[in-house]
């Protein structure tokens, strides 16, 4: 897939001290071109977490909530491995939620609490101190001025590479209101970006064929 074509060179540049880590990892869908690379998935779906125990190695499989208690040491992951993130975040809007009459709720690190999930799930790559982050979210949060500044200290420590859009209506279950959605490369660089870096950046449309 994309996102593994992303990251590939790095994978081969940083050699044996890599771990691919997918924090929301569901059923795996980004951990399988990863022969011979030590990985971590996490989930707080017992069913994914089952699932993912029966494809995969069960001693790489975690469960819980990823955005609480963030540390490297709870993904057993050393301080000296170069740690690559990849994968599908949520990214579901809690005020709405209550707007909905659902039970909305982020529970999460003080320091990553944002009303949106995907970006507390942004800002804990950035307190994983990972080396390169490799994931979808909605395209809105880079463009949108006031959702970028929202994103603190990943934005402080992160610069995008590359970037591919395309349209939500991919996926099944996105809800009637269609909106874009990006595979966003980014690279741990000191200074990061601002968004006037965001507004010059040339973003490129997702190919579907």
């Amino acid at each position: 897939n994309k996102v593994y074509e992303l990251v590939h060179p790095y994978i081969k540049e940083f050699g044996k001290r890599t771990i691919v880590l997918d924090s929301a990892a569901g059923f795996g869908a980004f951990l399988f071109n990863l022969d011979g690379i030590d990985y971590r998935a996490k989930d707080f779906d017992l069913t994914a977490y089952n699932f993912l125990k029966g494809i995969l190695s069960p001693d790489k499989i975690l469960f819980g909530n990823s955005l609480q208690n963030v540390h490297r040491s709870s993904f057993n992951i050393t301080q000296d491995a170069k740690l690559i993130v990849v994968g599908n975040p949520p990214y579901n809007d809690v005020t709405s939620e209550f707007k909905n009459g659902e039970k909305g709720e982020n529970l999460c690190d003080k320091d990553l609490f944002d009303r949106d999930l995907g970006i507390s799930f942004l800002k804990s790559y950035d307190k994983l101190n990972a080396d390169i982050v490799c994931v979808l979210h909605p395209l809105s949060f880079l463009i949108k001025e006031a959702n970028f500044k929202r994103l603190k200290s990943f934005g402080a420590n992160y610069k995008l590479k590359r970037a591919f859009v395309f349209p939500s209506s991919y996926f099944e279950n996105t809800g009637s209101t269609k909106f874009p959605i990006m595979i966003g490369l980014y690279e741990r660089t000191p200074g990061g970006m601002g968004h006037n870096f965001i507004r010059d950046f040339e973003f490129e449309i997702l190919d579907s064929k």
